[in-house]
């Protein structure tokens, strides 16, 4: 019983509680990688700015090294006038609309390459665009809920030895 235990405990200290990890890539478009931020669970972006009129187009290539829930913001930078013309954004099979000045979307990501993709038309000129991208972290309920169940099981097995 005590090497289960250990066992348990062991594997519960070697799960990283860390959030995931990622690689952020500007593949075609203004879009241009905070540099030193381009790795791990904060990456941060944005747009060189946009004429009235211009096409947005925008493709960032994401690579998940590390399966988790993240957190995106896309945050219009207004130079003239309250935002932009609505754009959107696309991200495994999602497509989210930005009507307002930003937008806020969190996403299950597994291992694997994704593309985000940001198009639209400005309405007028505005300095582009700043995208950031969080892993959202392990909440602290699981280690508690963790040694707790562990705890139940210990009781459970304790009743079964004294029954029989």
């Amino acid at each position: 019983m005590k090497k289960a235990m250990l066992f348990f405990a062991a594997l519960l200290f070697s799960i990283g509680a860390n959030a995931a990890s990622m690689n952020l890539v500007a593949d075609s478009g203004k879009g241009v990688v905070a540099p030193g931020a381009g790795s791990g669970s904060a990456l941060f972006g944005s747009s060189a700015p946009f004429a009235s009129g211009a096409e947005i187009n925008d493709v960032w290539s994401l690579d998940v090294t590390e399966a988790g829930q993240w957190s995106f913001s896309i945050t219009a930078n207004s130079g003239q006038g309250p935002s932009p013309s609505p754009f959107t954004a696309s991200l495994a099979g999602n497509t989210f609309d930005i009507l307002g000045s930003s937008i806020l979307f969190s996403l299950f990501l597994d291992v694997g390459q994704y593309f985000l993709t940001v198009e639209g038309l400005s309405g007028h000129t505005f300095t582009g665009y700043d995208l950031a991208i969080n892993a959202v972290p392990v909440p602290a309920a699981l280690w508690l809920f963790a040694p707790a169940l562990m705890g139940f099981f210990g009781l459970r097995r304790k009743a079964q030895l004294t029954a029989a």
